[in-house]
């Protein structure tokens, strides 16, 4: 249970920050840390990522941005499963994660995603891979969890995730009103 949000989303911002320094490093999957205790960018950024969406979720879940913020959904496009697709046994032993041998990439499908399944599908993600354009930069990664790595794979830009990391930083819950629904459930609405 989060009490106060404050400095959860303190922590947000600093997350959304990091996130777009790394992204707009110019790396590349191939490069190794240059001096001894040097940090990874990559890890860096998965790290960054995997602590940001589990805070996002947290928020969400303990009633700590309101429902228009927590309600707000991302668009995303989604790439269904090849009937060829690998093995799992051949993805462990793959150091990255073969987005083009499993999913039909050329045929991307506009979804919309809630601030929560998104924190689920990176928190739960069976598979990650960044997409690095051709100067070097971070512009997104594919990512699917456990629960979907056989239907589909996502594509999330850098920026739409910082945006969503931002709102809900920035959203400020004053208010929240409960009431029992005829079927005897309560209800509520963070304002």
């Amino acid at each position: 249970m989060i009490w106060e949000s404050d400095p959860w989303k303190t922590e947000l911002r600093k997350f959304s920050q990091s996130i777009e320094v790394i992204a707009d490093e110019k790396i590349h999957y191939d490069e190794a840390p240059e001096e001894e205790g040097e940090a990874d960018p990559f890890f860096e950024l998965e790290k960054t990522l995997f602590l940001s969406a589990f805070i996002m979720r947290k928020l969400i879940e303990n009633k700590k941005i309101t429902n228009k913020v927590a309600g707000c959904s991302i668009p995303l496009d989604a790439f269904d499963s090849l009937p060829n697709r690998e093995t799992v046994a051949s993805q462990i032993t793959n150091p990255l994660y073969d987005v083009q041998g499993r999913y039909d990439i050329e045929n991307p499908q506009k979804i919309q995603c809630s601030a929560h399944d998104l924190a689920g599908e990176i928190i739960h993600s069976f598979g990650l891979a960044w997409m690095i354009s051709e100067d070097g930069r971070v512009d997104g990664l594919y990512l699917c969890s456990y629960k979907n790595e056989k239907k589909r794979a996502l594509l999330l830009p850098i920026g739409a995730y910082v945006r969503v990391l931002n709102r809900i930083a920035d959203d400020e819950a004053v208010g929240m009103r409960v009431w029992k629904k005829p079927s005897g459930k309560y209800g509520t609405e963070i304002f």
